[in-house]
């Protein structure tokens, strides 16, 4: 079955379960599906549902049909949400603790509804208001929540009337000085605990207010929210706070050792991945998310996946490079360990294998010092492989270490969407080679991009396997993927003869040559401005390579 997917529904018909609930049933608008839409009791109620009434909405498949999880709120006309006003979570604070610089606005007029005084504190991504603002409003009946031994109603914004911001509580329950009556307990961000969850990732809230400012106060909130005050922790405390820290140290430790470090070069940044979170739909490990071209961050996310290939790639538009004008962007992470581990890996088998004698690993080339004897070998390995020389590497330092290793940004066209999501979300183990092999048996890339639009075929796109995106359905797009690649020992290759389907050499984990754009192999003699070569790269683990973006251009 696929994952949740976006879709423009019009409901059809409203009915009564077996338990007396109004529920709804609807069909698909855009893009169009045979499969009937299933609305349960809670949106019927909270979007005022009735007989063709359109929604956008987001849905799972099952053996029944599409059971909507998600209606986004709609913003009025010209309100325009930044990214970062949906940062991804609110650390917990202690009731009535001073709040700074962060206000709470309307996700569908982008008006405030709570300002730092009116917060008594953050809770489980929840907003808890100092007793009731007069920016939101009760509506609807009460309903009884027998845990709490209360009555609950929802709430919506006086400026616009965006419903479902959260709920409104008169009376008190559980402990009330953790809480300050009547008061308002607002939603920023409903994280489901199950997939079929009716509030799946659905948010109503946003942050407002200077960004740098905001930003500063959240981090500040979140290493208080980490630490234990010191006045706080007394003789009967001290092993407590003691092993929180230690263990919240261990953990950090744990998952840097699994995947790497979050500032590792081949991981997008932590805060961009927040930003785009209500819009990443997760296959296996991995997650994915359209970027919006027309945001300025998202078009330097573009240009930094270009720039950091170096050569010819690097001096070009990030939205049209090579003439070709891009029109979708998908980015992929995940947690993944495959990468890191053979990176590890990598480190332990080739050490000293370029200054041991006999070493198992040694190139099976003659060299002298670290460089191939033969010029004309040294010529392919030093303008592929050496980082600024004409291509970068992603960390520049690795390539000096022993062994030197190579983190590459290049890239890889593909003939189908159905081949770039396979290759995305499971790894290149889903793809067989579809070209000769001409310099080895396994996966070419190049760090050129326009090398790798020859490779791209007109492939028709749909929305099944990447919803978020906003191109034409079933208009044909070039796709390239963007990826990064490791290798220690790469073995410069100079002719077709002797290497066409041969598995690598014995010892080396890639093969490295320099082409024409005919793809025959091309001397160093004939590397010109006029006559510019292009590189390709072969490597035949999977692990080595990690999809980081799938580029559309318009075919």
């Amino acid at each position: 079955m696929p994952g949740p997917q976006k879709f423009k529904v019009q409901v059809e018909n409203l009915a009564k379960s077996k338990a007396g609930d109004i529920i709804a049933f609807g069909v698909a608008v855009e893009p169009e599906d045979p499969h009937k839409f299933f609305f349960n009791k809670f949106w019927v109620g909270k979007h005022n549902l009735d007989s063709g009434k359109v929604v956008d909405v987001v849905a799972l498949l099952d053996k029944k049909g599409w059971t909507v999880l998600d209606i986004p709120i709609q913003t009025k006309k010209g309100v325009k949400i930044q990214p970062w006003q949906r940062l991804g979570s609110l650390p917990d604070t202690e009731p009535g603790a001073e709040i700074q610089n962060i206000s709470i606005a309307c996700y569908g007029c982008n008006e405030i509804l709570l300002s730092p005084d009116q917060i008594h504190k953050f809770n489980s991504g929840c907003i808890w208001s100092k007793g009731m603002p007069d920016t939101i409003k009760p509506y609807g009946r009460p309903w009884p929540n027998p845990a709490k031994d209360c009555s609950v109603q929802d709430v919506h914004c006086v400026h616009c009337g965006a419903r479902s911001l959260g709920s409104y509580y008169e009376k008190p329950y559980d402990d009330q000085s953790d809480k300050q009556f009547p008061c308002v307990k607002l939603d920023f961000r409903r994280q489901p605990n199950k997939t079929r969850c009716p509030n799946y990732k659905s948010q109503v809230t946003v942050l407002h207010g200077d960004k740098a400012e905001v930003m500063r106060s959240i981090e500040r909130l979140k290493r208080r929210a980490r630490d234990v005050p010191s006045e706080r922790v007394t003789q009967e405390t001290y092993s407590e706070a003691a092993t929180n820290r230690a263990e919240h140290s261990e953990l950090k430790k744990q998952l840097a050792d699994v995947s790497g470090p979050d500032d590792a070069p081949w991981k997008f940044p932590t805060r961009l991945l927040l930003s785009l979170e209500d819009s990443a739909i997760k296959a296996g490990n991995t997650q994915f998310a359209a970027l919006d071209l027309d945001l300025p961050a998202h078009k330097e996310v573009v240009l930094k996946l270009l720039e950091e290939a170096g050569g010819p790639t690097a001096n070009e538009a990030p939205l049209r490079p090579f003439r070709q004008t891009l029109a979708g962007v998908s980015i992929f992470w995940g947690d993944d360990p495959a990468f890191y581990s053979a990176l590890k890996k990598r480190k332990t088998r080739y050490k000293g294998f370029l200054s041991t004698k006999g070493h198992k690993f040694a190139p099976k080339y003659t060299f002298h010092g670290q460089r191939p004897t033969d010029p004309k070998l040294d010529q392919v390995l030093q303008r592929v492989t050496m980082p600024g020389v004409h291509y970068n590497m992603l960390d520049s330092s690795l390539a000096k270490d022993d062994p030197p290793v190579r983190i590459q940004r290049v890239f890889h066209g593909v003939r189908s969407i159905d081949a770039a999501k396979s290759i995305s979300t499971g790894g290149f183990a889903r793809l067989q080679t579809t070209d000769s092999g001409w310099f080895g048996a396994g996966i070419y890339f190049t760090p050129d991009l326009d090398y790798a639009l020859q490779y791209a075929g007109g492939a028709s796109f749909h929305h099944g396997h990447f919803p978020s995106l906003r191109l034409s359905p079933h208009k044909r797009y070039h796709i390239v993927l963007a990826c990064d690649i490791q290798y220690a020992n790469p073995y410069p290759v100079l002719r077709r003869a002797g290497f066409e389907g041969k598995m690598l050499q014995a010892g080396h984990d890639a093969h490295v040559v320099v082409v024409g754009k005919g793809g025959s192999p091309l001397p160093d003699s004939q590397w010109s401005q006029q006559n510019a070569p292009v590189a390709e790269i072969v490597i035949d683990q999977m692990d080595q390579a990690l999809v980081r973006a799938v580029l559309f251009f318009e075919a």
